[in-house]
């Protein structure tokens, strides 16, 4: 098979392709998939039915580089279920390997076993160039279609200001806001493009953003107040007696450190932003957090005409919302509170929808066959309404699909 030139996948030396097992002959199988996702990690479990030989083989020779597939047989349907692929980018002992999974909600493929080796030991060496060739064409998928969403994200934040990422329980909202956070910190550079799909080099910058300031995230609850986001008088003891002073809230704290440093972008990240009154919490900064009313900053004689100055009301200070701050919130859809939120909120902030993941397996032909959802199918678990939900969903996108065509 010629070498695939994508960035994706030209590691050297050249990346090996590892069928590897999750549920390792036990009950609870999720369990095994659930903690691989969630650490960051494969590792291998002995089964008797095996050969230990070939697999302790396969486990030396697994370098920094290659890709992990997890999978199950099913020899009843005659078809491979893929549940996620991962790149190596560690080991940790003789067994255990660090893995970046390529999501943090897997799709699920399958794959008939006509034409495909069938791969039924715990850890064996992809050899079949049709099975690696769709291997590959998935990564690409998944790779083009996250760096799409991500230049949208990026376009839109460099108009509005404001955005919101609105989706189903499980979308990976909140985990999408890290990359837009670094992306929009950092600036847009072609050759960094993937990076920003390699979460664990994301969160790390992340963390060290969020330690310097540069990126802060709090959660909107039904408790947040105004004198928390903004500012408030809040009681503190000085030598034994209780006074009260006025205290700078998150939103003021991150809007001062962004005039301070006008040459750097600041972030706020807002999760689950409608579960918050967001009239209360904003108050007057409501009008101002618009694109066309921000004051300008590290732009000398292009002030914006437009700015709107507000004094607040506890400090009695002159407060403007800088132009080199973002704000990126998180919307729960399925939450019933969205049905009430403020318009105002609505009109200032560019929403947009990050859509649920298809579970679909190839017919011969090539043709996709949706059969549910990722994420209905890891929200119901064992709930018998999970088959009822799927079967919904695919109606739906199949109907939606044809309708577009």
């Amino acid at each position: 098979m010629e070498e695939n030139t994508n960035n994706l996948h030209n590691d050297k030396p050249h990346p090996n392709y590892w069928a590897a097992a999750y549920d390792f002959g036990q009950k609870n199988t999720e369990s095994n998939y659930e903690r691989f996702i969630k650490d960051g990690i494969w590792e291998y479990i002995r089964v008797k039915s095996g050969n230990k030989t070939a697999e302790i083989n396969a486990l030396n020779r697994i370098k920094k580089g290659d890709y992990i597939i997890l999978r199950i047989s099913v020899k009843k349907i005659k078809k491979t279920i893929i549940r996620a692929i991962g790149k190596v980018s560690g080991r940790i002992n003789s067994c255990s390997f660090k893995v970046q999974w390529s999501s943090s909600k897997l799709w699920k493929m399958y794959f008939s076993y006509e034409g495909y080796d069938v791969y039924d030991g715990t850890i064996e060496e992809i050899k079949n160039a049709k099975f690696i060739s769709e291997i590959n064409e998935i990564l690409r998928e998944n790779w083009e279609k996250k760096m799409k969403d991500l230049n949208k994200y990026i376009d839109i934040l460099g108009l509005k200001k404001n955005i919101i990422l609105q989706g189903a329980p499980g979308t990976g909202k909140t985990y999408s806001t890290a990359a837009i956070a670094l992306r929009i910190i950092n600036g847009v550079n072609a050759k960094d493009e993937f990076e920003y799909l390699d979460h664990t080099k994301v969160m790390e910058e992340y963390q060290a953003k969020y330690d310097n300031g540069q990126i802060v995230f709090i959660t909107f609850h039904q408790s947040m107040t105004y004198e928390d986001f903004v500012e408030g008088i809040k009681p503190k003891v000085e030598n034994g007696n209780v006074v009260y002073n006025v205290e700078p809230g998150i939103f003021k704290q991150i809007c001062t450190s962004a005039k301070e440093n006008p040459k750097d972008n600041y972030v706020l990240i807002i999760d689950e932003i409608n579960r918050g009154n967001v009239a209360k919490i904003f108050g007057e900064l409501i009008t101002i957090i618009e694109t066309d009313k921000r004051e300008i900053i590290g732009e000398p004689g292009n002030e914006n005409q437009h700015t709107i100055i507000v004094k607040l009301p506890y400090s009695k200070e002159p407060f403007s919302v800088p132009s080199n701050l973002y704000i990126i919130g998180t919307m729960n859809t399925t939450d019933r509170s969205t049905g009430t939120l403020d318009y105002a909120l609505r009109r200032r902030f560019s929403f947009v929808p990050i859509l649920s993941t298809p579970v679909y397996y190839k017919e011969k032909d090539g043709t996709r066959v949706v059969l549910g959802c990722e994420e209905l199918t890891n929200y119901y678990g064992d709930n018998p309404l999970k088959d009822k939900a799927n079967a919904l969903f695919a109606k739906v996108y199949n109907f939606l699909s044809k309708s577009r065509k």
